[in-house]
């Protein structure tokens, strides 16, 4: 038995021993393996990322000509027609969340906006159906734009226009002339005797009146350019007129000292619609006449004057200055004056053209061609006669720059 036990023993320790030398080595297998350079094994994925926000795109950059308040007013929701100087737009449903003040809205010509819109928003009232308005200009809507009108206006023009003329016997046509140069014209304004005074206001008495007869041959060229850059604004606007005009004044009236103005006519062309983008410049051509007199007479005196013109007159604004520039040529034929004693007389002629925009007149420029007669029988020369032509600017500035005063000037007068 203590055989066996021995025995038993011994297995005991031999198993111990083992098992002491397989523990003893997993240390050593381990320190050699981390002494070797481990290798990346091509089957494993790198790490992840951090988990971030994505980016957030930026809001497209404005690249049109207009700034963003800029929008279009749909005329039909209007409820009544918007006139120049109207301090309120009134439209049939709310236009909460479409519009908002400090918009600038804008409309072609529409039957609620016969000269198109151009308003600045001032307040949208509470049920979203009326805002406060005021004028806006160009540059109060368009960032980086330009536009350029020359146009030459012809009878087609007048189709849907008005002709305004203050007698009978004044008469606008189309014109039959054609000058030396082969050059015709487009218009004719006629006078057939055209009374310019009545002493008695008894038309049917003649012998104390200041009559016209004749009239004047015409064509008629407008220029306007309009460039805006941030708070730049560059203008030039002119006007071109050739005519021939034939006038034949006599005064019958003795013992008279009269100088006087008078308009005889207004001609609205159709509406001209430039654009900046998608912004329309409504622009209304306006063309007018008038005629002066002015007498200093003891008898009765007759003249006649005849007149071949060519003249251009306008200006440029460009980097907060005023420059005008000029082209003309004028030829005159006339008749000495017929008087039975002394007299003076002087007579006129200016035509003028108006560009209004959207309703609000802006850029205009006229042209006058005039004379003076006088007669001193106890003169050698016993007549002398003068004459000129003069051509004039005026440059409202309000619906195109705000910042801009309004500029008037001679451009010539010789």
């Amino acid at each position: 038995m203590a055989k066996n036990l021995l025995s038993k023993l011994g297995n005991s320790v031999k198993d111990f021993a083992k098992k002491a030398v397989l523990y003893s080595s997993i240390p050593l297998v381990m320190f050699a393996s981390s002494c070797q350079k481990e290798e990346p094994s091509p089957w494993t994925n790198p790490r992840p990322p951090p988990v971030v926000n994505p980016p957030v795109n930026p809001p497209p950059v404005n690249t049109g000509p207009l700034y963003d308040n800029v929008k279009s007013l749909n005329a039909d929701e209007l409820s009544s027609d918007y006139s120049v100087g109207d301090d309120k737009l009134v439209f049939s449903n709310s236009v909460s969340g479409r519009y908002r003040a400090g918009d600038i809205v804008y409309s072609d010509v529409k039957t609620n906006t016969p000269y198109g819109a151009l308003v600045k928003i001032n307040s949208i009232s509470a049920d979203g159906k009326s805002a406060t308005i005021s004028s806006a200009s160009l540059d109060e809507a368009v960032k980086d734009g330009e536009f350029e009108l020359t146009k030459r206006y012809t009878g087609s023009d007048l189709e849907g226009g008005r002709i305004a003329l203050s007698d009978d016997n004044i008469s606008l046509g189309k014109s039959s002339y054609v000058n030396a140069r082969g050059q015709a014209y487009e218009f004719r304004l006629n006078f057939n005797e055209y009374v310019l005074y009545d002493d008695d206001k008894d038309l049917g008495t003649t012998l104390d009146q200041i009559t016209l007869n004749g009239g004047m041959d015409f064509e008629i060229i407008s220029n306007l350019k309009v460039k805006i850059k941030g708070a730049d604004t560059y203008v030039k606007s002119g006007l071109t007129m050739n005519g021939e005009t034939e006038f034949i004044v006599h005064a019958g009236v003795l013992n008279l000292s009269l100088e006087k103005t008078i308009p005889v006519g207004e001609i609205y062309f159709n509406p001209i619609v430039a654009t900046i983008g998608p912004l329309p410049v409504i622009i209304l051509p306006k063309l007018y006449f008038e005629l002066g007199f002015g007498v200093d007479i003891t008898s009765d005196i007759s003249s006649s004057l005849t007149e071949s013109f060519t003249a251009a007159a306008g200006v440029v604004y460009e980097g907060g200055k005023w420059t005008p520039y000029k082209s003309f040529t004028n030829n005159f034929d006339f008749t000495p004056p017929v008087v039975s004693l002394d007299a003076n007389l002087k007579a006129s002629a200016t035509s003028g053209l108006e560009l209004l925009l959207y309703g609000v007149v802006g850029p205009a420029g006229s042209i006058q061609g005039y004379y003076e007669a006088a007669a001193n029988l106890q003169a050698d020369p016993w007549w002398e006669m003068y004459l000129g032509l003069r051509g004039d600017a005026k440059i409202n500035m309000d619906k195109i720059s705000k910042r801009v005063a309004l500029y008037q000037i001679n451009i010539f007068d010789d």
